[in-house]
């Protein structure tokens, strides 16, 4: 949940809550007349506003109290941060097409006219992502179908667009690939740039690859991806 907040939300959420818990505490037991005593109030408000913090948004399961309010008040993921936890299944285009094209004419030194580029088929394949959200923790793992390659991403952050009014997700992940072609790498970074609709439960964006980038053959393309879980 941290990394869906921004600095002004974080304080509204984590400030302001514990700032009224002290004047509170401080009000039913009185104002301390010695620093022990203050540092003793300020320690069980602490104690009090961690435990509660964790009780409330330290989970990412289903029954999460703060997921059951979520989907009680569904406005929160406009007003507050997006809920993204689940599995999202769906479908990745990569320009894999007319790069295999280029390589291909360079091999056989034959001749593509780059106008034709545009018109050649983009490579769909099968995708499957789970994003765990918590307050503690922000987690992305996708898998992609045709060859098993599996990502985990290595930063995560959800920002507000205000002139769309939309949230969208930035990440950057490493992908591990078995069985890797000649023309691919067993391990590469890539990122992601999706634009979170959860009135429909879709993901949708451009993502972009190092993969084998010595050699230009470095992928770049579009994800769409629907809430499956």
């Amino acid at each position: 949940m941290y990394a869906t907040l921004s600095l002004k939300k974080l304080a509204l959420v984590l400030v302001w809550p514990f700032g009224l818990i002290l004047l509170g505490f401080l009000w039913l037991r009185g104002v301390p007349t010695d620093g022990v005593g203050a540092l003793r109030a300020i320690g069980a408000v602490v104690t009090f506003w961690t435990i509660t913090l964790v009780a409330l948004f330290g989970f990412s399961g289903y029954w999460a109290p703060w997921r059951i309010l979520w989907r009680l008040a569904p406005f929160l993921n406009h007003k507050a941060f997006p809920d993204l936890n689940g599995v999202w299944a769906g479908t990745t285009q990569s320009n894999w097409g007319p790069i295999s094209a280029l390589l291909a004419a360079a091999e056989e030194e034959g001749k593509l006219e780059p106008a034709k580029l545009a018109a050649l088929p983009l490579k769909t394949d099968g995708i499957t992502m789970t994003i765990t959200a918590s307050l503690f923790a922000f987690r992305i793992r996708s898998e992609l179908e045709a060859t098993g390659a599996v990502s985990h991403s290595l930063t995560e952050r959800v920002s507000e667009d205000k002139r769309r009014g939309a949230y969208e997700l930035y990440y950057v992940y490493r992908q591990e690939t078995p069985e890797p072609e000649l023309s691919d790498d067993d391990s590469h970074l890539g990122a992601a740039c999706l634009t979170i609709d959860l009135a429909q439960n879709q993901l949708t964006g451009a993502y972009w690859t190092k993969r084998s980038w010595r050699s230009g053959l470095n992928t770049a393309g579009r994800l769409d991806l629907a809430r499956r879980s």
